[in-house]
């Protein structure tokens, strides 16, 4: 049954990229960056799938915690966010190509640095299973509900069938954000197994993910404006990615861990604010430069950006 449903999986995931490469071809700016993540995502959630059936088909045995298709498997959203950030639905003139690929790039540095921070002090500085587990699924969870959130997002700001396309990613992300808990929760306790009764709810988010790629066939940029300043609220968004990570680094502070991660975090912390804050004053200059929008008053003016 384990074989069965392993390979399903994989066939489904083969699927979703399949379809998704075929709508590369038509487009040019951020149309064809928009597929070409979505079909990145899908091979990374393709690799994470072969090298699960291998083991658990050829092998006969779990993955160990800690081995490296599962910085693969954190992976997988990450292209998906970087395409909603891109804004594939707004016009040449609403929507600079390098303002989309800052935008791609603060998504980037912001799950990158989450990773290190929990995952991977406690994968390659100071080695603890236990540790590893629970943030492992913790901010993997969080990665599959930034998908959500940002589907959810386009869908508010667009229109028409672009607006269809993203609801069908927002159901998909959903459906797998509740899946994907369910089924860490169930390997935390012993209980899960390929096959059985939690890959249900995680097959139908495949199948329905697969689906993507035929839903959003002949979209083309809209000509109309968005329906509100996105680029307000992605300055917004990125000003709290950065008050964020201040605060987990202070948080830090106040939490027993060994001197080599708490070094480690704080100069990881250092260098993503540092990555973040030239980021994000490059996204306010192309705004600027662009004549998209107005800057917002207040903080953003004082921060000179």
């Amino acid at each position: 049954m384990h074989v069965f449903a392993d390979i399903l999986q994989l066939l489904l995931l083969v699927s979703g990229y399949l379809l998704t490469v075929p709508n590369q071809v038509p487009y040019r700016g951020r149309a064809a960056a928009f597929w070409t993540l979505m079909s990145l995502g899908f091979a990374l959630w393709i690799l994470n799938q072969a090298l699960w059936t291998f083991y658990e088909t050829v092998l006969h045995q779990a993955p160990t915690p800690g081995f490296w298709g599962d910085i693969v498997l954190f992976l997988h959203p990450i292209p998906f966010m970087m395409a909603l950030a891109v804004r594939p639905h707004l016009a040449k003139t609403q929507s600079p190509g390098r303002l989309n690929a800052a935008n791609a790039a603060l998504v980037l540095v912001w799950w990158a640095y989450l990773y290190m921070y929990f995952v991977g002090a406690w994968q390659y500085i100071s080695p603890d299973t236990e540790n590893y587990n629970q943030y492992f699924n913790l901010v993997y969870g969080a990665a599959n509900l930034g998908t959500a959130a940002l589907a959810a997002l386009s869908f508010l700001h667009s229109r028409g069938k672009w607006r269809i396309l993203y609801a069908h990613i927002l159901g998909a992300a959903s459906l797998y954000v509740v899946a994907s808990y369910l089924a860490s929760a169930a390997i935390d306790r012993g209980v899960y197994y390929s096959g059985g009764m939690y890959d249900v709810p995680l097959v139908a988010a495949m199948a329905w993910f697969a689906g993507i790629g035929l839903v959003g066939r002949e979209l083309r940029p809209s000509a109309e404006p968005s329906q509100a300043n996105t680029d307000t609220i992605a300055s917004w968004l990125a000003l709290g990615a950065i008050a964020v990570v201040l605060g987990v680094e202070i948080r830090g502070l106040f939490v027993v861990v060994p001197a080599s991660v708490a070094s480690f975090r704080m100069l990881l912390s250092i260098g993503t604010i540092t990555l973040l804050g030239i980021l994000f004053v490059l996204r306010r200059n192309l705004i600027r430069n662009s004549g998209e929008t107005r800057a917002p008053k207040g903080i953003l003016d004082r921060l000179g950006a």
